[in-house]
């Protein structure tokens, strides 16, 4: 994968390909990337692909740090993993993506600062 996006400037193309290279490899429901503004404290969705198809619309909101699954991963600076989202706490529903069975958060980062 790295090396089909190396050369990639725009940082908006680099979502798209990178969400969408990870559902090609791993035939995952949903990819979604977000990054965090610091700052603000927020995490604000960059690029999302839905069974094979890029989101033309965001589905989420912007996430404060320590919500959710994806908030609680870049909070943390650990990856959190829920085999079951019905058994979840930290679990957040979206609505365009009803059959989420399953759901891992990964937080980017570079050395210790996550993205």
């Amino acid at each position: 994968m790295s090396a089909q996006i190396a050369n990639i400037m725009d940082q908006a193309e680099l979502c798209r390909r990178v969400v969408m290279q990870i559902q090609l490899s791993f035939r995952y429901y949903a990819v979604s990337l977000f990054t965090l503004d610091p700052r603000r404290k927020m995490l604000s969705f960059r690029a999302g692909v839905h069974q094979g198809r890029e989101m033309e619309e965001n589905p989420f909101s912007d996430v404060s740090l320590g919500e959710g699954m994806i908030g609680r991963a870049a909070q943390t600076g650990k990856e959190l993993i829920a085999q079951d989202v019905a058994t979840e706490p930290f679990f957040r529903p979206i609505a365009g993506l009803p059959a989420t069975q399953s759901e891992i958060a990964l937080p980017l980062k570079v050395e210790n600062r996550v993205l």
